[in-house]
């Protein structure tokens, strides 16, 4: 028999399961955009190239084509403001920390992808900015300095380029972890400049890898990491100085202390 009692408890009962579904439902979704916002990534690019320097005679006349080719390939899928760019009199060592510090460092977080590319006259312990003297190192970048930098932001995946003599021995003094490092020598070696491309070897392979970004993609898995991109531009590289030999070797070399790889394009956007 049916009475007002059990109408009560079943309207009870029947509110009390459509507030805990409502309940359940929004922790799910709250959850899910926790999940989301942490899943979220960025990518950042700090583009370096000096081809006039103040004070130092040497050649490096490409080295400020090299960055702005490179920032102008990176913008479509970092997306501009994402990339701070720096050629020749902005390329200082005070300018540079502070892109690092200043503009990078607040912006950057756990999940994001950092670049750091650099063009220009450099030697095992030193990177030569646009203002280092002859004689004195207190205007260029060491690797202890940049080290320090780095340290400091929160990203688990950092990419740096060097395009420089004995960048390779520098790149070894940077390699900290959940760091890979492309440089485009070994050890000592230099890196040389090609009058036809108008760019620095390693730079125009790493360019030209941009125009087959399929064949980049080892893996079909439509993402293009950094070490997908070393394997390409090394490849390429060996042909071109099996043609024309270099006037003394070098060898593109990877220095990778990432557990996994680090993505640099999504081949979806």
């Amino acid at each position: 028999m049916i009475t007002k009692r059990n109408i009560c408890v079943f309207l009870l009962i029947t509110l009390g399961l459509i507030l805990c579904l409502c309940l359940i439902t929004g922790l799910a979704d709250r959850f899910q955009i926790q999940t989301d916002s942490l899943s979220q990534s960025n990518k950042w690019a700090i583009i370096i190239g000096i081809g006039n320097y103040k004070y130092l005679d040497v050649d490096t006349r490409y080295a400020n084509k090299d960055a702005l080719a490179i920032s102008k390939q990176l913008e479509y899928f970092f997306g501009y403001d994402h990339i701070k760019t720096l050629v020749d009199s902005d390329a200082t060592e005070e300018n540079i920390k502070m892109a690092i510090a200043e503009w990078l460092n607040p912006k950057e977080k756990k999940n994001d992808t950092v670049l750091l590319f650099f063009a220009g006259h450099g030697n095992s312990a030193f990177l030569e900015m646009y203002d280092s003297l002859k004689n004195s190192n207190c205007n260029d970048i060491g690797y202890q300095d940049l080290n320090t930098w780095l340290d400091d932001l929160d990203t688990n995946n950092i990419t740096i380029l060097l395009d420089s003599c004995e960048s390779g021995n520098y790149g070894t003094k940077i390699s900290g972890t959940n760091r890979v490092i492309l440089t485009g020598g070994m050890g000592n070696e230099k890196c040389w400049q090609e009058k036809k491309y108008e760019h620095g070897i390693f730079t125009y392979y790493i360019l030209n890898s941009f125009d087959h970004l399929n064949n980049v993609d080892i893996d079909n898995d439509g993402e293009v990491s950094i070490e997908e991109i070393y394997t390409f531009v090394k490849k390429d590289i060996a042909i071109e100085f099996q043609n024309y030999p270099p006037p003394s070797p070098q060898h593109p070399n990877i220095i990778d202390n990432h557990k996994g790889e680090i993505e640099i394009i999504n081949l979806s956007h």
